[in-house]
Parts: structure tokens; C-alpha cells; sequence
């Protein structure tokens, strides 16, 4: 089901970035986001004893599409969805220090662990 859904994310992002040639700025597509609100509630829950961060970044220095706004909009949603992960959304750069320097301090990283 995941994968479908990924593979379905995936063409409709591609058909965004082929058809989007601007610079300004574009909200998430709310189509999508509601596409994978409907597929996130179908998802099972997956608690986790340590609180995990995702950094989710996002810049664009050619054309700003929307892709871009609706993929970090899908992350922050089946982060909040599955509790599996907080997503950080940003177009900071200062947090790749803060996530580097956490990679460092624990020395390993941490993947979810999934039931089969």
C-alpha cells in the first residue's frame, strides 16, 4: 500500500515539475496533500520509545514548484499521521549542524523499526 502510494506521489510530482517554469512561489497541491491524508489514516501507528526528527530540506534556487511545498506538506503529515518521526521542515542550513551534530553525539543512525 505504501508503495503505491509513493509511486502514485511520484508521477504526480513529476507532472508538476514538467508543467511549473516560474520563480515565484506555489502553495502545496491540495489535491495531493488530500491523497495522502486518505492514505495515511489507513496506516498502522508506529510508536516509538525515542523521539525521531526527519529533516525535510527543501530549497530551490531555479524555478519554485509546487512539488516542493507538497512533498514537505506530505512529510509533516505522515509524521504527525504514523507517529513514527517529527518532521523538520526547513530551507535553513544551520539545521544540517544541529542534525550532524546529533549523528555525532549518538554515533549511529537510527532506523524505524517495522513489523513484517
Amino acid at each position: 500500500m505504501l508503495m503505491v502510494f509513493i509511486a502514485a506521489l511520484g508521477l504526480a510530482m513529476l507532472g508538476h515539475i514538467l508543467a511549473a517554469d516560474t520563480n515565484e512561489y506555489r502553495p502545496p497541491d491540495p489535491a495531493i496533500v488530500a491523497k495522502a491524508e486518505f492514505i495515511a489514516a489507513s496506516l498502522k501507528a508506529a510508536p516509538s520509545k525515542k523521539k525521531r526528527s526527519v529533516l525535510v530540506y527543501g530549497i530551490s534556487f531555479g524555478p519554485h514548484r509546487t512539488t516542493i511545498r507538497t512533498a514537505q506538506e506530505v512529510f509533516k503529515l505522515l509524521g504527525q499521521k504514523t507517529n513514527a518521526y517529527e518532521a523538520v521542515v526547513s530551507e535553513d542550513l544551520a539545521n544540517f549542524e544541529y542534525f550532524a551534530h546529533q549523528f555525532y553525539r549518538l554515533g549511529e543512525i537510527e532506523f524505524i523499526e517495522v513489523d513484517a
